[in-house]
């Protein structure tokens, strides 16, 4: 019988790690250096105001200490960020080093002399020291507004000798080990969604999977057909959505039977997809493709259907995606005849009780009810 003990000690084969403290200027040449990554698709997940990009430089100035950084070894030696983003991106791009395409406002230098560096922070005002307010880090950094002034040299000297504590995941630890690292930092107190979550450690893994992800999830076929808000589309809902499709898509009746943590479910789809993105793109492309071009036929797919008013209301709802768009993608993908009378499916679907009234049930209860009817509604 296995036990808590020899649990843990399995557990600890599987992450490799070590940690130090390094300086902020070390940290610096590392990065210009080319061994510390700032992955773009992990920076535009996290924007800081001026307010909080200048309360961190008041905090190294007047000596409170830098919360711990975590990174990721890849397989070069490098250290990606897996924790700590949005201070150390701050730190370079106050010192006027931080590359364009790793900023994640947008406001990006474009003159031909610094083709890809960031205009750099000019900071306001803060709690501890008003005098901050407009000063910039020195006279050779481009900025965006005009500085006020600038930091003398002894204090940008504190600044990069200041020292932050890196927690490192070595290279022999996998990728869902990084993701379940990256996960638990930024989910406790996060306002982080999901599949925001899941973007930024795929995009280490596979920076191409997250950018087909993206354009997949915005073609007209699919993203009208949602109706989502900005707010939804801002937290990344209809790329979650896609790979939700794609998970249940390709898992069979008696998974989807035996479901338990669907959430996991997506988690390990979405990192085997990531891994072997080359191989599996064209695949998973095609379904997606033939699925939401069939399904745009008929624009009330995924609304819910009054049988008494005899209408549709405008209202995207989940279980009439997992029903129609994940039961026609199984079809698609198995290479199997389906009913195409969608109408006539989605007002049984509605009429019919045990697939209507999902509230208060959960996820893994409600994915068992409605995709194994809308499976069973599609048969031909």
């Amino acid at each position: 019988m296995t036990t808590l003990e020899d649990e843990i000690r399995d557990a600890r084969r599987e992450i490799s790690t070590d940690g130090y403290s390094i300086s902020i200027g070390e940290l610096t040449n590392m990065y210009t250096d080319g061994e510390l990554i700032v992955s773009p698709d992990y920076q535009r997940l996290f924007r800081w105001d001026l307010r909080q990009k200048s309360q961190l430089i008041e905090s190294i100035l007047i000596g409170i200490p830098v919360p711990s950084i975590f990174v990721a070894q890849d397989n070069q030696g490098r250290w990606e960020i897996v924790d700590g983003l949005q201070r150390i991106s701050t730190l370079l791009e106050f010192q006027g080093v931080l590359k364009a395409e790793e900023s994640s406002d947008g406001e990006d230098e474009k003159n031909d002399e610094s083709p890809k560096t960031k205009f750099a922070s000019v900071l306001g005002k803060t709690e501890y020291l008003p005098s901050i307010d407009g000063v910039a880090w020195s006279d050779e950094v481009k900025t965006k507004t005009t500085p006020k002034g600038y930091l003398s040299d002894a204090q940008r000297r504190d600044i990069k000798r200041s020292k932050i504590d890196v927690k490192i995941v070595k290279r022999d630890s996998d990728i869902k080990t990084k993701y379940d690292l990256f996960k638990r930092l930024n989910s406790n107190g996060s306002s982080l969604k999901p599949q925001e979550i899941r973007t930024a450690v795929l995009a280490s893994q596979s920076s191409d999977m997250v950018k087909w992800i993206s354009q997949k999830a915005n073609t007209p076929n699919f993203f009208k057909l949602l109706g989502l808000s900005k707010k939804r589309v801002d937290q990344k809902y209809n790329e979650e959505l896609l790979l939700r499709f794609l998970t249940l898509s390709h898992m069979s009746n008696e998974k989807i039977a035996d479901i338990s943590d669907f959430a996991k479910e997506v988690d390990e789809f979405s990192l085997d997809f990531a891994v072997n993105f080359e191989s599996k793109k064209d695949g998973y492309g095609l379904v997606f493709d033939t699925t939401f071009k069939r399904l745009s036929e008929f624009q009330n797919i995924f609304n819910p259907w009054d049988n008494k008013s005899g209408k549709y209301s405008n209202k995207f709802t989940l279980s009439a995606f997992e029903a129609f768009a994940a039961g026609l993608g199984f079809y698609i993908a198995n290479d199997k005849e389906y009913n195409d009378n969608f109408e006539d499916i989605s007002k049984s679907f509605w009429i019919n009780p045990n697939t209507a009234k999902t509230t208060g049930v959960s996820t893994e209860a409600r994915i068992k009810r409605t995709v194994l009817a809308g499976r069973e509604l599609l048969a031909k």
